[in-house]
């Protein structure tokens, strides 16, 4: 679960009105996994007083655990463009121009 002490460096930085964000590792209720990361960011006033906190929350789950639980076979979203990219790396290279290409051309 998640480090105890990257909560209390959340909740300290919403009391002092300080930027912080921290990764957290938490199970839903049908104890799936889920990684979150939260940034907290003060927003302050003509005084730098802070006025607001503006805490954002983004699923980061398929980045941490890249294979999906269900069948063992489904591979997340990140390592299926890894290999998509890698497979068609010949098409990148052919459609962008290499610096020495770029040098020639000059």
């Amino acid at each position: 679960l998640t480090d105890q002490g990257a909560v209390k460096r959340i909740i300290e930085s919403m009391e002092n009105g300080r930027y912080a964000h921290s990764e957290l590792f938490l199970f839903m209720k049908n104890k799936q996994p889920l990684w979150l990361l939260l940034h907290v960011s003060p927003i302050v006033d003509d005084t730098d007083k802070p006025v607001l906190i503006l805490v954002t929350i983004r699923d980061i789950t398929s980045i941490k655990i890249p294979f999906d639980d269900d069948d063992g076979k489904a591979l997340g979203r990140f390592v299926k463009l890894a290999r998509t990219v890698n497979k068609n790396k010949h098409i990148l290279n052919t459609a962008i121009p290499s610096e020495q290409q770029a040098g020639e051309e000059a």
